[in-house]
């Protein structure tokens, strides 16, 4: 029984490529909604110290939440969803997140990522 032979023409190429990928992003959403960790944006909440000229209020308690360089007050910052855009960002003394009952869940307190200086200028000479 012949075999037949693979198309190698630049258009059979073409098509086959298009293809591939297809069904690979096709494989790629269908996994990402079966998959355990969902990708859907919602509101959340991290644990993060005060920094200096920090000017925002609680949204608990309406205090301004505010920097002292001996006491290393932490805040709970949260980025607020509304349906499924960004909204807002809204920030909490620790303790008055706690009181408020954590109303974006428990805090994620995994420390940030610090870029060296010599990083950070380049990023922002490649924003201006």
């Amino acid at each position: 029984m012949p075999t037949k032979k693979a198309d190698s023409s630049p258009r059979a190429r073409k098509n086959a490529k298009k293809s591939s990928k297809n069904s690979a992003s096709a494989t790629t959403e269908r996994s990402r909604a079966g998959s355990s960790k969902s990708t859907k944006l919602s509101s959340r909440a991290v644990l993060r110290e005060v920094e200096p000229g920090s000017t925002v209020e609680c949204t608990h308690c309406g205090e301004r939440v505010k920097f002292q360089a001996k006491m290393r007050h932490k805040q709970v910052i949260c980025n607020v969803y509304v349906g499924r855009r960004w909204d807002r960002v809204e920030h909490f003394h620790a303790p008055c997140y706690d009181e408020a009952d954590a109303p974006y869940g428990e805090p994620d307190t995994t420390p940030p990522i610090r870029l060296p200086k010599s990083a950070r200028a380049a990023e922002a000479a490649k924003a201006s």
